[in-house]
């Protein structure tokens, strides 16, 4: 039997909540998306983390918040 291992990318790097609703932009939403994707059997999320106004950054301290 081979092995897989499932990577879920979750947020992408452009785009917003006006072109898809259902789009995970803050940590809390990131972290839920990241549970359910888990769930379905995904070892891996990645993801671009946006700032306060919805822009990829790469901001360590939003890396760092916990929902």
């Amino acid at each position: 039997m081979e092995k897989r291992i499932i990577t879920a990318a979750l947020t992408g790097n452009w785009g917003d909540k006006s072109t898809n609703p259902a789009l995970p932009m803050t940590p809390e939403e990131i972290a839920e998306a990241a549970y359910a994707c888990w769930k379905e059997g995904a070892a891996v999320v990645h993801i671009h983390m946006r700032d306060e106004e919805g822009h990829p950054t790469m901001r360590v301290d939003l890396f760092e918040k916990r929902p």
